[in-house]
């Protein structure tokens, strides 16, 4: 399955599933984040997962969208060798070279990873999809990109790494509406469960942000999750319609079985239909909203 998360206007199609969160390994359900997509977001120095598939190279073969067209997306062309385990998921972020706003291409294999296990040719982005017709138009590329193998081990690229396994990372984006390049507003955030017990019936971490946007509308709240172990977690929501005017959404996540202690609130952002983001991971952002940084877990 191919999906464009990101970002139309009366169709939404951030197209993660919207189901209560368990704790499992991302990105098969997305709930325990990814450690290389969150090491990104938190400015790891060294980021970059060698243990997953290998991109070899690839190509673009789109070097103009318009997103009020099928499938408004740009189509890839990848060569990999996913090993023994075989490929199982890969994500592509897009981002505008003039705006804040971000895309990303996903696609899971329907099957085994086996099917796909060495060498192989896949291509992306060409299913049908919609881009954003909140999209900025102009100069867009590709920014990184994440391959996933059968056993969960993940490969993260970089731009700069892209950059020297594709011909060009670049491509144009045309849209004759009226684009959306302002983040969505957070205007209050409530811990709704500062003690979480791992061995209930609902052990669940829950937070709620008051949220608005004036155009595209709010489809999705992440709030992520330093565990004593010094693993990441993530809570998230997408709201069933898009928040124009304002609302609370509230980010969820399912603990039962993880570490006991004191848990760290790292994270947290606001995703509107455009692709634009709101976001904070400082200690002083995160008190600001929340109260606090900080949680407890118990037996």
């Amino acid at each position: 399955m191919i999906s464009f998360r990101a970002f139309a206007g009366g169709v939404v199609l951030l197209c993660l599933v919207a189901e209560v969160a368990q704790a499992q390994q991302f990105p098969f359900a997305g709930r325990h984040a990814s450690q290389a997509q969150l090491a990104r977001r938190f400015h790891d120095p060294a980021p970059h997962r060698t243990g997953g598939p290998v991109l070899l190279s690839g190509k673009l073969l789109t070097k103009t969208v318009i997103v009020t067209k099928a499938p408004g997306v740009p189509s890839l062309v990848l060569k990999y060798d996913a090993g023994k385990a075989g490929l199982s998921y890969v994500e592509v972020e897009l981002a505008s070279g003039t705006s804040g706003q971000a895309a990303f291409v996903d696609w899971t294999n329907p099957g085994p990873a086996t099917t796909m296990a060495g060498k192989g040719t896949l291509t992306l982005g060409n299913q049908g999809y919609s881009g954003s017709l909140y999209a900025q138009p102009g100069d867009w590329h590709v920014q990184s990109m994440e391959l996933y193998d059968g056993a969960g081990n993940e490969t993260l690229y970089d731009e700069s790494q892209l950059a020297a396994l594709f011909p060009t990372v670049d491509f144009t984006v045309k849209n004759s509406n009226t684009p959306d390049i302002v983040p969505p507003n957070v205007a209050a955030g409530q811990i709704l469960t500062p003690a979480v017990t791992v061995s209930s019936k609902q052990p669940y971490f829950g937070a709620s942000l008051t949220v608005s946007d004036n155009l595209s509308g709010v489809v999705a709240i992440y709030v992520d999750l330093l565990d004593p172990q010094h693993e990441y977690w993530e809570a998230w929501d997408h709201p069933p319609a898009a928040i124009v005017e304002s609302g609370t959404a509230s980010a969820w996540v399912w603990l039962g079985g993880a570490p006991t202690g004191t848990w760290t609130i790292a994270y947290y952002f606001v995703y509107d239909s455009a692709g634009n983001v709101t976001e904070g991971n400082t200690p002083d952002e995160i008190t600001a909203l929340f109260g606090t940084n900080t949680f407890t877990v118990n037996p």
